[in-house]
């Protein structure tokens, strides 16, 4: 069973700023843990065996039951600095209808939350639930708010106050009739956000509004099976630990309250020598890419510096012993004994450049404004049954057609560019494979989708294609909406060509 597939977006913009707002930070607060934690150990644990995937090298962990986290003083100081004016002004980002995100505000608009997500009580729960020493992934990824928008559209979030709105009597009545009934899978008209993989191993995600008489809002998950299982939403201050980056999920919306606030914290290992999938696919179109990538090399070099470090440490220690163990007067200088295994340093050499191209992967170049460039990929289709195309030649001429996403002109869209027909061997002389133009939705533009597992999430846009036969109908050039990849069948692979000046597309 695939996911279901997300409706498009609406694309990344800046949102207006309208003035006046009730949540202003009036004085600093620090975090004291006896004052702003509340927790309790969840009540139980979901492994991946339960949603019947692997084990990852991380944890058998997979997702907790809501358990108490936040104290109702550490919400409100959470809402206070979250929709202060400062934060409204500098992180709000619009990338999808029906919600907003704040983003990058720690330290610098929330010392707060800084504090709280960085003490060691804090991170002594979340590992000790994972089963792995956590710290935050980056400051960037620190307190991520989704916001689902009301009736007042964007310019409510601006008079969004300190104390969480309640349910009205409207809303309680919707609420008691919703109980009976048995949700199907998350409607995907109305997402909250698609079907995903998070960017980072482990988020902690924390309601930060009323939800005793909520309908809806609960996170749904892709199981290895194909089925869906859904966990309940958490009520105000609880948190859900969930191991993101390996379990495919989505949000439901809620449907009778007049908001839905929630705050996502990454994290990532501890130690190094862990293994660090961590990618930014999934919020390079939501963040200051200047401030995300000093973020993002930092702190992936800090681990690059901790690994040879402890790799520097382990042969001095290696060395030692077999000074100890050799030299008859046991002093060094002169050890006649193998210390480096040259292929063993080879081999850690290589994971090294590995994970050095893999953080130079996950950037873009950046334009004068701070925006990173289109990226040109190639999309290979299986043609089925094609009758001798082209004889005697294996290529098609490209039409002549200039293309752009179904969005407004946006730095984030990705283009994929018609080439050849070539003959596909292995599928026997009626079996051809093409070439075609894909242009997905503005919410997966940023998403590096030229790898093998492009088939794991959602990936629907526009395709353009010449399809037909050269004897009979002739060609024909196809425009094909919502053509999602990763569940049709043709698509067989994606190759990245090059970066696409933004100032040509247009819809």
């Amino acid at each position: 069973m695939s996911p279901p597939i997300a409706v498009d977006p609406a694309p990344a913009s800046p949102a207006p700023k309208p003035s006046g707002n009730v949540s202003s930070i009036k004085a600093a607060v620090d975090f004291d843990a006896s004052r702003h934690l509340s927790f309790s150990p969840p009540s139980s644990v979901l492994t991946m065996k339960d949603l019947c995937l692997e084990p990852t090298a991380l944890s058998n962990v997979a997702t907790t039951e809501p358990f108490p986290l936040l104290s109702h003083e550490a919400v409100l100081q959470h809402r206070r600095e979250l929709f202060s004016p400062e934060v409204l002004d500098n992180c709000l980002h619009y990338t999808r209808p029906g919600s907003v995100q704040l983003r990058g505000m720690a330290p610098r608009y929330a010392p707060f939350i800084h504090k709280f997500w960085h003490s060691p009580e804090v991170l002594k729960i979340v590992s000790s639930i994972a089963g792995v020493d956590l710290v935050p992934a980056m400051d960037y990824e620190v307190s991520h708010t989704n916001v689902q928008l009301g009736p007042g559209g964007l310019d409510a979030v601006r008079s969004t106050p300190v104390e969480p709105p309640t349910a009205t009597e409207e809303a309680i009545r919707a609420f008691e009739a919703d109980k009976a009934q048995k949700r199907a899978v998350t409607d995907q008209t109305k997402p909250i956000i698609e079907w995903h993989k998070d960017s980072h191993p482990w988020v902690c995600v924390v309601m930060l509004s009323d939800a005793r008489h909520m309908t809806g809002g609960e996170t749904e998950l892709m199981k290895g099976d194909g089925t869906t299982l859904k966990v309940k939403a958490p009520q105000m201050g609880c948190a859900v630990l969930l191991q993101g980056r390996y379990i495919t999920h989505t949000a439901a919306p809620v449907d009778n309250m007049p908001e839905r606030v929630t705050i996502v914290t990454s994290f990532r290992p501890r130690n190094p020598m862990l293994p660090d999938e961590t990618t930014n696919a999934n919020v390079r179109n939501k963040s200051h890419l200047s401030e995300l990538y000093y973020q993002w090399t930092t702190y992936r070099l800090d681990v690059l510096a901790q690994r040879a470090r402890i790799t520097a440490d382990a042969l001095r220690r290696r060395y030692d012993e077999n000074v100890k163990a050799n030299d008859p007067e046991g002093k060094k200088g002169m050890c006649l004994v193998e210390t480096v295994n040259v292929g063993e340093v080879e081999a850690w050499a290589e994971e090294q450049i590995k994970y050095i191209r893999e953080t130079l992967h996950e950037m873009r170049p950046l334009d004068k404004s701070g925006k990173f460039t289109a990226v040109a990929v190639i999309i290979e289709i299986e043609t089925k049954a094609l009758v001798e195309l082209c004889q005697g030649t294996n290529t098609l001429a490209r039409p002549a057609v200039r293309l752009a996403p179904e969005s407004e002109p946006s730095p984030t869209s990705t283009h994929y560019v018609p080439s050849c027909i070539p003959r596909s061997p292995s599928r026997g002389p009626n079996s051809r494979t093409h070439f075609a133009i894909f242009i997905p939705h503005a919410n997966l533009a940023d998403k590096d989708l030229a790898v093998p597992t492009f088939k794991d999430a959602p990936c629907a846009g526009t395709i353009v294609q010449v399809v037909g036969e050269p004897l009979m109908s002739g060609f024909v050039l196809e425009f094909k909406r919502n053509f999602d990849c990763s569940t049709a069948h043709d698509p067989r692979r994606l190759a990245l060509l090059s970066n696409v000046d933004t100032e040509n597309i247009y819809d």
